[in-house]
C-alpha cells in the first residue's frame, strides 16, 4: 500500500519554463497540478515533459579482453557477439530517444514563442486600427471646424465672432 504524502516537490510562479529534476524516494504514484489561479483572463500553453531515468542503465560490459575469450566455444563466442549487438542496438535505440525527447522539448518553445508573436501581432493590430479611426474622426472633425469658421452662417463662426 502507497503512502500518501500529500507534500508539494515543486512550485514556480510566473515562470515562463523551468526544468526540474527529482530523484524519485519511493516507488508509487505522483501527481501534478497545474494552477492558473494567478490570470484566469489570460489563456496559456503548458508543456511538460516526465523523462523517467534509472540509475545503472549506461554501464555496459566490455567484451575486449582477450582472456575472456579463451576457451569459448563457438557457439559461446557467436552469443556473445549476438549479446554484444543487441547491448549497442539499445545503446543507439537510448539515444534516439534522447533525441526525440530534445526535439519535444524546442518544439515546445517553439510554439511558445509563436503563440507569443501571434498575440502581440493581433494586439498591435487592433491598437494600430483605434489609432487610424481616431484619427480619421479627428481629421474630419478639424476640416468640419475650418470650414465652419469661413461659413458667415455657420454656428462655429457665431461663437467666435462673439468671443
Amino acid at each position: 500500500m502507497a503512502e500518501v504524502t500529500g507534500r508539494t516537490i515543486f512550485a514556480d510562479y510566473k515562470k515562463s519554463d523551468n526544468i526540474h529534476r527529482f530523484p524519485v524516494p519511493y516507488d508509487g504514484e505522483y501527481k501534478f497540478c497545474f494552477d492558473n489561479s494567478f490570470s484566469r483572463a489570460n489563456s496559456k500553453t503548458v508543456f511538460f515533459e516526465l523523462i523517467i531515468e534509472r540509475e545503472g542503465e549506461q554501464e555496459e560490459a566490455n567484451w575486449s579482453d582477450i582472456d575472456l575469450l579463451e576457451g569459448l566455444t563457438p557457439e559461446e563466442f557467436y552469443e556473445m557477439k549476438v549479446q554484444d549487438m543487441e547491448d549497442a542496438i539499445k545503446r543507439v535505440r537510448n539515444n534516439l530517444t534522447k533525441a526525440r525527447q530534445l526535439q519535444d522539448l524546442l518544439r515546445s518553445h517553439e510554439a511558445r514563442d509563436r503563440n507569443v508573436a501571434e498575440e502581440n501581432y493581433f494586439k498591435v493590430n487592433v491598437w494600430s486600427f483605434f489609432q487610424i479611426l481616431v484619427m480619421v474622426g479627428v481629421g474630419t472633425l478639424q476640416v468640419f471646424m475650418v470650414k465652419s469658421l469661413f461659413d458667415v452662417d455657420s454656428r462655429a463662426y457665431k461663437l467666435l465672432t462673439k468671443l
